[in-house]
C-alpha cells in the first residue's frame, strides 16, 4: 500500500533511537505481468469492430504507440537495413481542439510488426476516432470475442510481447517505445527471463 513505506521508514527510525541493529526493509508489492495478446488474438477481436475501428487496433498493435500518440504528427513510415518503422512525435499537441500525447521532447520509433505493415501504410487518423471512449471500445470487442477484459493499452503491452517473443532486448524495447529503460525493465524483464529460460 501507499503507506507502507512510510511505516517503513518510521519504524526504522524507532530501531535507531533504540540502538538496535535490526533494519526493516520496504518491498514493493510485484508488478502483475502485463496482459497481451497475439496477432490470432487481434485478428478475433477485430471482427466485430468498424473497419476504421479495425484500423486503429492495428495500427495501435503495430506501434506500440498510446492512444494519444496515434493521434500526433507522424513523420511516416521508413525502412532502414530491411525493417520497417515509423518515428511518431511524443510533443503535446493541439489540434482541432484536442490535446495529444503527454511527453515532452521525445520521439519514439517503432519497429513496425510486419504482418500489421499495411494497416500502418493506410492509417488516417480521422476525428471520430479521437474519441476518450477507445478503451470501452477494446473492451465491447474483446467481450464479444471471449478475450477477457482488456483496454486500449494492452495493444502496447501486446507489441512488447511481439518483440520479445522475436527476440528483441529491453533496451530495443526501450527504444522503440520511447520509455525510460526502467519502465521497460519493470514491465517486461519477467517476458524476457521467460522466453529466455
Amino acid at each position: 500500500s501507499p503507506a507502507a513505506r512510510p511505516r517503513a521508514a518510521a519504524l526504522n527510525q524507532l530501531l535507531r533511537w533504540a540502538r538496535r541493529p535490526e533494519k526493516l526493509y520496504y518491498q514493493p508489492p510485484a508488478e502483475p505481468e502485463p496482459r497481451a495478446i497475439s496477432l490470432e488474438e487481434l485478428g478475433r477481436l477485430c471482427e466485430s469492430v468498424s473497419e476504421d475501428k479495425r484500423t486503429l487496433f492495428r495500427v495501435a498493435f503495430a506501434t506500440g504507440a498510446r492512444a494519444g500518440e496515434l493521434f500526433a504528427p507522424w513523420f511516416g513510415p521508413f525502412s532502414q537495413g530491411g525493417h520497417d518503422y515509423v518515428r511518431i512525435s511524443k510533443q503535446w499537441v493541439f489540434e482541432r481542439g484536442v490535446f495529444g500525447p503527454r511527453k515532452w521532447g521525445k520521439q519514439a520509433t517503432p519497429r513496425l510488426v510486419p504482418e500489421l505493415r499495411a494497416a500502418v501504410r493506410s492509417w488516417v487518423p480521422l476525428p471520430e476516432l479521437r474519441s476518450t471512449h477507445r478503451s470501452d471500445w477494446v473492451r465491447e470487442a474483446a467481450a464479444k470475442a471471449g478475450l477477457g477484459d482488456l483496454t486500449f493499452h494492452n495493444f502496447r503491452h501486446s507489441y512488447a510481447r511481439y518483440w520479445s517473443e522475436k527476440g528483441a532486448s529491453l533496451t530495443e524495447l526501450s527504444l522503440w517505445l520511447g520509455d525510460n529503460y526502467n519502465v521497460v525493465e519493470k514491465y517486461y524483464r519477467g517476458w524476457q527471463l521467460n522466453l529466455a529460460g
